[in-house]
């Protein structure tokens, strides 16, 4: 079993603003760590680009009108392991919640890198969204 390490922020917009960003792959890496220069589509939900770590794969899930945005990061012959993102409806702002799994031999200073690396995503997401 992996263990989750959940991550939350409030947006100051509704949540079909959110999750409408959210959902287009192409806004990807206006908030999260990966080159733009580098992301290009690969497959019908799958994009690659590179990240601080190197190549990495983004493999989204199909749009829905559920708030369910799950994702997964992963290198080229690794095993994708989605992970839950989801936005809900607050009054007029919305909670961004996202769920990561430690994968198997990843040690407690890495662990701590990619949260670090989660919680400086979504402080440019809110930062970009609340403008």
């Amino acid at each position: 079993m992996l263990e989750p390490h959940a991550i939350e922020t409030y947006i100051d917009k509704p949540v079909t603003e959110v999750y409408r960003f959210l959902a287009s792959p192409w806004n990807y890496p206006r908030w999260a760590a990966i080159n733009a220069a580098t992301f290009r589509q690969i497959g019908p939900l799958e994009w690659a680009g590179d990240t601080e770590f190197g190549p990495r794969i983004v493999r989204f899930s199909p749009p829905n009108g559920e708030g369910i945005l799950d994702h997964a990061v992963y290198k080229a012959g690794e095993e994708p392991v989605m992970m839950p993102l989801r936005v809900t409806a607050d009054g007029n702002r919305t909670l961004v919640t996202f769920v990561f799994y430690r994968r198997p031999g990843m040690d407690d200073e890495q662990l701590a890198s990619a949260l670090e690396w989660i919680r400086t995503d979504f402080t440019a997401l809110k930062s970009l969204l609340e403008v």
